[in-house]
């Protein structure tokens, strides 16, 4: 696959690739704004250095003795630790904070606070997402922990709280949203266009539709002619005439439904009126006998035509139309015998006759999946032009169509786009 085949495809199916992009890209900001523009966080921490209540002067032995044993230990600094990092002391600092007027939840508190004992040192970090009521949150739990702390610590058996010492002053800093916060709106879009891409790419291989000519040059076919049914007749005309052996008689046959493709009606007429304006003794055979259409549009009845010549071996019917040099036989009412009459003996007969009335000899061929008549027809000619209608036309009705047309080594000189 190159580069061009790429474009192509972008091109077709930017739907597919852009819709994913675009609605992951609403739905976020739309239902997910925090997760993109996160709002501001802030964090604040202090650090204490904690040691037992001095001794009175009248202390006792006992109480000396703690007081040197409580030297060599880190158990103090561990159990307050505990204390802070617990419900309890959150319940307690809310409680403090609520009396200087800020409303904070415990378990919002609980979540957002850490402390680490590191030997006689404790540090506390506190997280909130409003600046000024993290101060106070900080300062209340200063206070918690210097009034209240021997609570935390009961096992210790001290009748006053240790004594804190404060080492930081707390300021609160605002924290920067992290990198997964910053990156997370480009990531969904890039995996959202990646997805739009792979969808695309999907829909474009499971795809059973022709859609441009593109596809068409890829099958191998010639493209005689490309444009709209009521112009294309006239390039179509010149590309014909073009041809190192100029054909005096074609089937036209389409792609597209079982049993009539009425865009190669039209495609057939527009070949015929560009044939007969340039001189061309043109003759124009509805060969679509189970359901002719092809008189309505040169304007001629169908009270008999090739459908009785083929039956009955009746004299060929041919009706002149307004435009100059080009005359039409009608289907006729073939009714129930229509399947069968491709068939009759008399069709070689008939074709003979049509040629020898024509400069050039046009029949339009029922499309080849409803069955044989347009490769027994095609039999009977120079050459075959496939009708291909964009957007209508499968890939695999294409291929059956060179497949029927094949089996009577009849020559598919290429096909027309519209």
């Amino acid at each position: 696959m190159n580069l061009a085949q790429i474009f192509r495809i972008f091109r077709r199916r930017w739907l597919f690739m852009v819709i994913p992009a675009a609605l992951v890209l609403a739905i976020t900001i739309l239902t997910a704004e925090e997760a993109v523009i996160p709002p501001p966080s802030y964090n604040v921490g202090v650090r204490f250095l904690i040691s037992p209540p001095l001794p009175a002067d009248n202390a006792t032995a006992e109480e000396e003795a703690r007081y040197y044993q409580w030297l060599t230990s880190e158990y103090l600094t561990n159990g307050l630790a505990d204390w802070v990092n617990g419900i309890g002391f959150a319940e307690k600092v809310a409680a403090k904070t609520a009396e200087k007027g800020y409303e904070v939840d415990p378990l919002v508190l609980f979540n957002g606070t850490s402390a680490d004992a590191i030997r006689s040192r404790l540090t506390i970090i506190m997280n909130y997402s409003d600046r000024d009521a993290l101060q106070a949150l900080m300062e209340s739990a200063i206070e918690v922990i210097a009034e209240e702390n021997a609570s935390g610590i009961p096992h210790l058996g001290l009748e006053s709280p240790a004594e804190i010492v404060l080492l930081d002053r707390p300021v609160v800093n605002e924290v920067p949203a992290s990198i997964g916060n910053q990156l997370d709106l480009p990531i969904r879009i890039v995996l959202a266009i990646i997805t739009g891409l792979l969808i695309g790419f999907v829909v474009e291989y499971f795809d059973p539709y022709i859609r441009d000519k593109q596809d068409v040059a890829e099958t191998g076919l010639p493209i005689l002619a490309h444009g709209k049914p009521d112009t294309v007749g006239r390039k179509l005309r010149d590309a014909l005439l073009l041809q190192e052996t100029v054909p005096n008689s074609i089937v036209i046959a389409g792609t597209v439904g079982k049993v009539i493709d009425e865009m190669s009606l039209e495609v057939a007429y527009s070949l015929a009126q560009a044939m007969a304006l340039s001189g061309r003794k043109t003759v124009l055979v509805d060969g679509i006998l189970e359901r002719p259409l092809l008189h309505t549009m040169g304007s001629v009845d169908n009270k008999s035509g090739f459908a009785e010549s083929l039956a009955n071996n009746d004299p060929i019917r041919l009706q002149r139309t307004k435009i100059e040099n080009l005359s039409m036989l009608s289907g006729g009412n073939a009714g129930d015998r229509a399947p069968d009459l491709m068939s009759s003996p008399h069709l070689p007969g008939i074709v003979a006759g049509l040629k020898k009335a024509s400069d050039i000899l046009i029949f339009v061929a029922p499309p080849p999946m409803s069955g044989m008549a347009s490769a027994v027809l095609a039999h009977h000619v120079d050459g075959v032009v496939l009708h291909i209608e964009q957007g209508l036309t499968w890939h695999s009705g294409l291929e059956m169509a060179r497949d029927t047309i094949g089996q009577t080594r009849s020559t598919i000189m290429g096909c027309v786009v519209v």
